[in-house]
């Protein structure tokens, strides 16, 4: 075991990874003729302590994880890549098991997905290692899944190594692409309901929406004259949408938008966070700020390390809910009757 590895993974996952990896090689591997058994990627059991980056591209979107001080991070955003995804890859890519010979011709390649152009339409997903000084440890293009092709149903995947003149069909799979959200934890916001006490909506034409826990029950601060919620359930269901906010896109924060609403959320321990929703043509993007961390909830400095100068999509459900203006809470037919 290397300290590299050690401090990428941390110990307990190394311990897992390294006696995964080598006790599956001890049971599973028995090379037939023609290569039939062997792994996909002979000899990388015994390197998988050497990664200290990895290169995914499909299509012509690439993503790039390197190894660091402080463990594996997705570039050039730097944002943390979990640990238990990373095992989870490494360990499908050597349990690659070469199960039966396909086709040499690369104009058939396509057709089972194991074509790579670089170019927006190319289906595999092309996997890279390197060790620390960038020396290449394994290139291989994983393609079409299949489930009917290995008796007892296990996975099964298309796939062709860097020096193979044939795809192969290979016993095992690696379920990840060049796409943030499959590496990181796209979790943005998690907080319990109940401790939710304070939502406050503000537009730029003035128009504001202040929602506060009163009690068990919630209240529209100032509420006009006269006028009614939609329903009981109008505002629980509002101030719900706060409980659970899941990142769809990363980037750095951008210039040039279209600044539509602004949003405060405050828990009873005094966590305050910010929401600014801006617009850039037709996407919309979502910049977060711990304005206060309160009594420390557990979420506060992860969500404020990473929000630091980036903007994140979030689902349309979740866009239109903090767009939310006072009229959207209110019975508009009886204010107009």
């Amino acid at each position: 075991m290397t300290p590299k590895l050690v401090t990428s993974l941390g110990v307990a996952a190394v311990v897992s990874l390294v006696a995964a990896t080598y006790a599956w090689r001890d049971n599973h591997v028995t090379v037939a003729a023609g290569g039939v058994g062997e792994p996909v990627l002979i000899g990388m059991v015994d390197k998988v302590n050497s990664v200290a980056a990895i290169t995914v591209s499909q299509g012509d979107a690439t993503l790039e994880l390197k190894r660091g001080g402080q463990g594996w991070t997705a570039e050039p955003l730097g944002i943390p890549v979990k640990p238990e995804k990373l095992q989870e890859v490494l360990v499908g890519l050597v349990r690659l098991v070469r199960f039966e010979p396909k086709t040499g011709n690369e104009e058939r390649f396509r057709a089972i997905e194991v074509d790579f152009t670089g170019k927006d339409g190319s289906k595999g997903r092309k996997f890279v290692l390197k060790d620390g000084k960038g020396a290449e440890l394994a290139n291989v293009i994983i393609g079409k899944d299949t489930y009917d092709r290995i008796a007892s149903g296990k996975p099964a995947v298309y796939v062709k190594a860097s020096g193979d003149k044939r795809a192969w069909l290979a016993e095992g799979n690696v379920e990840a692409g060049p796409y943030l959200t499959d590496w990181i934890d796209t979790q943005l916001v998690k907080l319990d309901l109940e401790k939710i006490k304070r939502v406050r909506y503000r537009h730029p034409d003035g128009d504001v929406l202040e929602i506060v826990k009163d009690g068990q029950a919630y209240k529209v601060t100032d509420l006009p004259d006269g006028a009614k919620l939609k329903s009981d359930a109008i505002l629980p269901s509002t101030v719900r949408e706060f409980s659970s906010i899941e990142l769809q896109d990363i980037r750095q924060a951008g210039a040039g938008g279209t600044l539509v609403s602004e949003v405060e959320l405050e828990t009873a321990g005094g966590l305050l966070i910010g929401f600014s929703m801006s617009e850039y043509g037709q996407e919309s993007w979502v910049s977060v700020q711990v304005l206060s961390e309160g009594g420390g909830e557990e979420m506060a400095a992860r969500l404020a390390s990473l929000a630091k100068g980036r903007e994140f999509r979030i689902s349309d459900h979740k866009t239109r809910q903090l767009k939310k203006r006072l009229k959207d809470v209110l019975d508009v037919q009886q204010e107009t009757n």
